[in-house]
């Protein structure tokens, strides 16, 4: 194959050779990423890097081939739960691969995501939640812990999903899209 491009830079993802003919070509928004991703190292670690340390969560190693497959198993249990083109979720908690899961997923419906910083009071992350009109919200349990009683407040949310495992009575992420 001849090469047309020596590289291209891509956020947090680093140099990408792009060969005439390959997957990259189709390569148009970020939704397209991980199913480009996969198709030309399917079976590499999917990482993401920060502050020059490669990140591991909670032990998982995703590949592309994995994250293209859940990406596109969230977005239609987004579509499922109701969020479409344009809607908003929010992601309240620590970094974690599951994040990326849900933008990825975000990106190939066309809804947004909202992370929203775990640190922060309650009050403003109700001010933010309310403000961008978020209606499902994940959470991990640093995230539930400041969030829990203003849930119910929120009149735009449809649901509550844990990142982990279920807690507090919201289902646990791998239940709410598992069936799809």
């Amino acid at each position: 194959m001849v090469e047309t491009a020596e590289r291209i830079h891509s956020a947090n993802l680093g140099a990408v050779r792009r060969v005439e003919g390959s997957a990259y070509l189709d390569m148009r928004t970020v939704a397209d990423l991980p199913r480009c991703q996969a198709s030309v190292k399917a079976n590499h670690v999917a990482s993401w890097f920060s502050g020059g340390a490669r990140r591991w969560f909670l032990g998982r190693v995703t590949t592309y081939s994995e994250l293209d497959e859940r990406s596109n198993r969230i977005g239609r249990a987004l579509l499922a739960s109701g969020i479409g083109r344009g809607d908003r979720i929010a992601y309240v908690g620590m970094n974690s691969d599951r994040y990326f899961e849900l933008l990825f997923g975000c990106a190939k419906i066309g809804a947004v995501i909202v992370p929203v910083d775990w640190t922060l009071g309650p009050l403003v992350v109700t001010c933010i939640l309310e403000d961008c009109g978020a209606k499902l919200l994940f959470v991990d349990e640093l995230g539930a812990a400041g969030i829990e009683s203003v849930v119910p407040r929120l009149k735009v949310l449809q649901g509550v999903v844990a990142v982990e495992d279920q807690f507090r009575g919201w289902p646990g992420f791998t239940q709410w899209y598992g069936a799809f």
